[in-house]
């Protein structure tokens, strides 16, 4: 190695030396081992761009999916919330998009008109009920 060493500073100053079989053998083997670790760093570099792009582009399509899960089951709840007969003050409050204390605050006032029923300690509301009521009482509902 000390040999290696020497002969570059030797040719850098512009000195020939004279190498031996021995020398030019250990020359061109680390020559090759330095090509062969350049080469080797290179490719590893391209491994790893490769494999964050393709981790990259598996988020994006998983984020996808969870977004079209997310739409789907929403889509699911909107549907399962119109369909249902009976609804609870909470459940209605989300079918008729409103805070669920004005859904108290319009049973309690004494010019409401709103239907319901109050079943085993609780209060449920008819989805057809409702739905004429809101009909009939356009305009009526104040904030």
């Amino acid at each position: 190695m000390q040999e290696f060493i020497f002969a570059r500073k030797a040719r850098k100053k512009g000195v020939a030396i004279a190498l031996n079989d021995s020398n030019k053998k250990n020359y061109l083997l680390i020559t090759i081992l330095i090509i062969s670790q350049v080469i080797s760093s290179f490719i590893s570099v391209q491994k790893i761009n490769n494999l964050q792009n393709t981790a990259i582009n598996e988020i994006f399509n998983l984020r996808s999916q969870l977004n079209s899960i997310k739409g789907d089951l929403h889509q699911s709840t909107l549907q399962n919330h119109n369909s249902k007969d009976v609804m609870s003050p909470l459940e209605l409050a989300e079918y008729l998009d409103i805070d669920v204390s004005k859904i108290f605050d319009l049973m309690d006032s004494p010019n409401s008109t709103i239907p319901y029923t109050f079943i085993g300690g609780e209060y449920r509301f008819n989805k057809s009920a409702v739905d004429e009521w809101m009909k009939s009482n356009t305009g009526a509902i104040s904030n």
